[in-house]
Formats: C-alpha cells, sequence, structure tokens
C-alpha cells in the first residue's frame, strides 16, 4: 500500500490545541493497518498492525478494537498502546458489535442447515472473563438489522427479537435469562431509544393478507400496551430512526415495487411519530423516492432528501416544520458531523460523487467538491474532517481513501490495491470542541509585506459549441440552476384566507382589466364596435365583484338589452322576478330594523334594493307603453 499527503496543515489543528489524535483503521487483502496523527500527517501504528482481513470494529468510547481472524479467533485490542487485552478462540466470525459501555461483545457466525451439526451461532460474551453468557439461534443476518441485541445506552436492559415475541434482558447479567417480554403477532423488528430512563422500544409489524403494517411504541415497565401506534400500508420493511434525545421517531417505510412504475427503487414514505403518543403525521416530502434521513447529532432537528432526480434536501425541526430548502441538485446521501456544526450533502452510488459543505448554523455552502467512486462516508470525531472511501467488491479498481477538512480541502490521500474497510476511532462526547469555521487565510501579498503576487493575463475562450448543437443540455442545467429551486428559507405560516368568496372563485380582475384595456385601446383605433365593446365590458365588471348577487349580474346584463325586441311574456316573467326580490329584500329590512344581526351575503342583497327599483320601473314604462 501506498500513502501520500496533500494539502497543508491548518494553522488551529488537533496539535495546536493540544486534543487527542485521531486514529482509523484501514482494513484490505494485505491485512488491518491503524494510521495516527494529525489528518495531514498520518503515520502508521506499528503496534496495532495485524495480518487479518476479518471484520473489525471499534468500541462506542475508541478504547478497544476487536479484530477476527478465521484462523486464530478475536483479538480484542487496546487502541492506545496496542496489547491484547482479551482472546476469544471462536474463528468464522462474521459479524461483530460491542455493547454501549464496551462490557460485552456480540458476535454472529454463519447458520449451519445440518441439524445434526446445528448449534448456537449468536453469542454474548463477557469482556470481563472471556466467557459467553448468552447462547442462541439466529438463522439471517443483514447489516442494516445488526447488531440484533440492542441494549440502552447505560446497558440496564437489553432488547431483541423473535417470533411473535420481543424479548427483554437485563442488559448487566444476561445468563439469567429473559426478564420480561411484549407478545406481539408477526413483529419483525425492535429498535431500542436512545437516552436515559425511562426505556423506551420501537417495534414493527409486517403487513400480512389486509392487515396494514404498524410500528408500536412501548414505554419500561408498561409493556403491556403502546404508547405511541402508528399503521400505514405499503411498507415491505422499515428503518426506526430515533433522534439522540428518544424523544421522537422517524418511521422510514418501503416497498420493492412501485405499482405506478414511476420509480425503480419502489414506494417510500416518512412518519413522524412522538414518543409520547402526542404526535403522529406524514412528513411532507417531494414526489417521488425518499433518498436519505437523518437526524442532527443533537437531536433538535433532520433532513430528508426526496423527489426525483435531482431531488431537494430539506431541513426539519423537531415537531416536523419545514426550515430550509437547500435546493434541487443531484444528491442523495446526508452526513452530519458528530458535533452538528457541518453537514455534508453528496449524490454518491450512480451519481457524480459531489459533496457539498455547509454550515448549518449560517445555512450557507462552505464548497462543493468532488470525490469519484466513493462508497464509504464518515465524519471524524474531531467534526473537522471527513473521511471518503473507495471499496471493495462495490469498486475493484482504485481503491483506497481521503480525507477532506470541513471546507472542502484536500489534506490526505491513500491508495490500496485491494480495500474492504476503514473506519475512524470514535470518542465519547465532549472530547473534542464545537469550533467555528477558521478565517480564511490571507494572500501571498499579505503574508509577505512588499512582495506581490505575479499578475497573470488569461486569454478567454468561449465555450465549445459543436456544428449543429440544439443547447438542449445547456437548457437543462439552467432549470436545474433556477433561482427558484435554488436553496432558501421555508416558513409554515398559512396563508392569508380570501373572504366572504363562493367556494371555486377565482379572482379575475388582472385578467379583465388587461382584457379590457386592450379593446378600449382597439375602440379608440376604431377597430372594434362600440355596442359590442360594451357588452364585452358588463359581464367582466360583474365577475371583479364576488360578492354581488345574481340579480345584480341580470340586472347589469339587461341595461344593455333592447327592450324592444322582448316577448310580452318574457317582460311579464321579469316583472314578477324583480318584485319578488324586492319583497325579499324588505323582509331583510325589517328583520335589520328589530336588531337581527346579517351576514355578509344579507347586507349585499340589500345593496341592491335600489337597482332593482330602478330597473322594475324602467320595464313596468317600457310595458305600458306598449
Amino acid at each position: 500500500m501506498e500513502c501520500a499527503a496533500a494539502g497543508v496543515e491548518s494553522k488551529r489543528d488537533a496539535v495546536a490545541l493540544d486534543l487527542p489524535k485521531l486514529q482509523l483503521f484501514v482494513r484490505g487483502r494485505d491485512g488491518l493497518q491503524v494510521f495516527d496523527g494529525p489528518c495531514d500527517a498520518l503515520s502508521e501504528n506499528t503496534a496495532i498492525a495485524n495480518s487479518s482481513t476479518g471484520p473489525a470494529v471499534y468500541s462506542k468510547d475508541g478504547r478497544l478494537l476487536a479484530v477476527s481472524d478465521a484462523a486464530t479467533g478475536i483479538s480484542i485490542l487496546s487502541t492506545a498502546t496496542g496489547e491484547t487485552i482479551l482472546h476469544i478462540a471462536r474463528p468464522a466470525v462474521v459479524a461483530m458489535a460491542f455493547s454501549p459501555k464496551a462490557s460485552f461483545l456480540l458476535t454472529w457466525e454463519r447458520f449451519t442447515t445440518d441439524a445434526e451439526q446445528r448449534k448456537p451461532n449468536l453469542f454474548v460474551w463477557s469482556l470481563a472473563t472471556g466467557e459467553p453468557v448468552g447462547e442462541y439461534t439466529q438463522k439471517k443476518y443483514s447489516k442494516e438489522e445488526w447488531p440484533s441485541m440492542q441494549w440502552t445506552d447505560d446497558e440496564v436492559l437489553c432488547a431483541r427479537c423473535v417470533s411473535n415475541e420481543v424479548h427483554i434482558f437485563d442488559g448487566r447479567a444476561i445468563a439469567e435469562g429473559i426478564k420480561h417480554k411484549i407478545l406481539l403477532p408477526n413483529v419483525a423488528s425492535v429498535s431500542v431509544a436512545p437516552g436515559a430512563a425511562p426505556y423506551k422500544f420501537a417495534t414493527f409489524v409486517e403487513e400480512k393478507n389486509t392487515s396494514p403494517a404498524s410500528v408500536k411504541i412501548y414505554q419500561f415497565p408498561r409493556l403491556d400496551s403502546p404508547v405511541a401506534s402508528k399503521s400505514f400500508f405499503k411498507a415491505q420493511k422499515v428503518e426506526c430512526l430515533w433522534n439522540s434525545l428518544g424523544t421522537v421517531l422517524l418511521v422510514l417505510a418501503q416497498t420493492d415495487v412501485d405499482k405506478s412504475n414511476k420509480s425503480y427503487y419502489g414506494e417510500s414514505s416518512l412518519y413522524y411519530m412522538a414518543a409520547d403518543g402526542s404526535n403522529e403525521s406524514l412528513v411532507p416530502t417531494k414526489e417521488g423516492p425518499i433518498h436519505d434521513v437523518k437526524w442532527n447529532p443533537k437531536g433538535t432537528e433532520f433532513i430528508v432528501i426526496s423527489g426525483y432526480i435531482p431531488a431537494t434536501p430539506v431541513l426539519f425541526d423537531a415537531t416536523c416544520r419545514p426550515i430550509f430548502d437547500f435546493g434541487a441538485s443531484h444528491r442523495n446521501t446526508i452526513c452530519w458531523s458528530p458535533l452538528g456544526r457541518f453537514v455534508c450533502i453528496c449524490g454518491f452510488g450512480n451519481l457524480a460523487g459531489d459533496m457539498d459543505f455547509w454550515d448549518r448554523n449560517k445555512l450557507k455552502i462552505i464548497n462543493s467538491v468532488k470525490a469519484d467512486f466513493t462508497v464509504s462516508l464518515e465524519w471524524a470525531p474531531d467534526g473537522r474532517h471527513v473521511l471518503t472511501g473507495v471499496l471493495h467488491p462495490r469498486r475493484r479498481v482504485d481503491n483506497g481513501f481521503r480525507i477532506w477538512k470541513y471546507n472542502g480541502a484536500l489534506v490526505h490521500s491513500f491508495t490500496a490495491r485491494e480495500l474492504y474497510e476503514v473506519a475512524w476511532k470514535p470518542s465519547l462526547p465532549g472530547i473534542y470542541p464545537d469550533r467555528p469555521q477558521s478565517p480564511k487565510p490571507r494572500g501571498a501579498a499579505a503574508a509577505q509585506p512588499g512582495v506581490s503576487a505575479p499578475v497573470v493575463e488569461v486569454k478567454k475562450i468561449g465555450a465549445y459549441r459543436p456544428p449543429h448543437a440544439s443547447g438542449a443540455l445547456s437548457e437543462l442545467l439552467r432549470r436545474e440552476r433556477n433561482p427558484d429551486s435554488g436553496p432558501k428559507k421555508l416558513t409554515s405560516k398559512p396563508e392569508k384566507p380570501v373572504q366572504n368568496f363562493p367556494p371555486g372563485y377565482v379572482e379575475t380582475v388582472a385578467k379583465n382589466a388587461s382584457r379590457n384595456k386592450k379593446r378600449r385601446q382597439k375602440k379608440k383605433d376604431g377597430t372594434e364596435e362600440d355596442d359590442a365593446n360594451e357588452v364585452e365590458e358588463a359581464p367582466a365588471q360583474v365577475e371583479s365583484k364576488p360578492t354581488e348577487s345574481k340579480a345584480t349580474a341580470a340586472t347589469a346584463t339587461a341595461t344593455v338589452e333592447d327592450l324592444s325586441t322582448l316577448p310580452q311574456e318574457e317582460l311579464s316573467k321579469r316583472i314578477r322576478n324583480l318584485n319578488k326580490k324586492i319583497r325579499d329584500i324588505q323582509k331583510l329590512q325589517e328583520q335589520k330594523s328589530q336588531g337581527k344581526e346579517m351576514n355578509a351575503d344579507q347586507l349585499s342583497k340589500l345593496s341592491t334594493l335600489g337597482s332593482l327599483e330602478a330597473q322594475l320601473s324602467e320595464l313596468t314604462i317600457h310595458v305600458k307603453s306598449t
């Protein structure tokens, strides 16, 4: 393997602040390597080097490193000295996980289908004695659902999901067996909430026949009934995403097939559930798939990337209210810094590998870079550096990793023939301070007074456009960069309602005013007859007054008609209708004089009395004259 450093060391690096050195392990074809030091000057820690190519995992506090060897078993190493603290003679381990306080190690081995040779393959090991304290059988292993036994943060309780039940153990005495049970038919998984007591467990029940899927939240010790429940269809699998405070649960429900044939990746929906059952709702997302959801490590907000590519990342607060729209872009991955100050929004997988670094406090983008073929992404525990890896077997060439600063500057690169895994050593909260952006470096001229930087004239060359180019691609790019689709703050204030308008009313004042202006201009130019113009303008004027009654509209239309052309029956009918409307309005006047409160429609009718009486008088005179 080759290691190359790139970039310049920051003026305010971890060494200057007397902070612990960062550490990461690299697992590849040639074995396990560990590197220490500042990110732009990493050095190999030969004391922890191991020739094993099996899985490796750090403890949550970063004190221990477990390394599995297919021939000899599991070695528990000290990350500070490289000393082997414990050896467990259990070869062929596929997956490992530490308990939160590194008191236990959970391991899984491949399940044997032969009934005669079948033995337990899921073990809980005590790191104090090196002996197993729990032995179970688990047929299937899923990276997304690992670890299959989950402890609370203080290791008081431990939960495991089995057929139709959830078993609750004493987290510090697994060997004593099951202490409590949650009886739930068709339960598929359980998720333990982070944080202190009261402890909470979220269970997922799959769809069956016509019954919907459901997620239920139970609070210890009341395990007989849930404190919150949500049922929904289109959920073949779910991902339960707790915030770090254990107060809110996001449920990402997904199906393998989109029946509308709009998405290759199936259908997805996101649900919001308060742990106390006070709020349950559907998170508003863009039409299309939900690519990623991530909570801020502080537990007070989360980001959702949804919609067809280019997708839209949106920031929500802890009450599910949208705060900020990052703008439509080719992004599908979110990665928060451990301190929640910076966030990296990226486009990996089948996208080009662009990474946008954002300052959460300022809601401004710091820089955008490209990390081609990236498979893994992880922030360093100092919250100042990002680790990207190109890993085997997803990518069989150009394997290696790169380290970037929070501002997008590349500070270290590493190449390997075949790289399987790369990971930072974790640290407990409070070890590294929450530092803002460093001041921008001054120019060379300012750094060396009296020395002016050379001026280089660069000849500007226009962009090449091949003959007969249609410009369709340029138009697509311009549409994606439309200001309307760019970053913007969001408000959830309701729009001011339209008062006194009938249902379905659409205001057309501006449109009609523009149309009438053109007609008046044509009239002035002599291109349109006066009578026709008056007849066309009358309905528009009536339409612009939504609170006016239908009687007013009929009256306004009748004033432009030639009454001599109407038959006698029509004139009599109109007189009867006008008399009836006048009597109704007179009754309203009596009610108003008696103190009865009038609504908006009744008041509008009262205001039309004069026009109706004038119309009646005109019709009566015309009938008498004929």
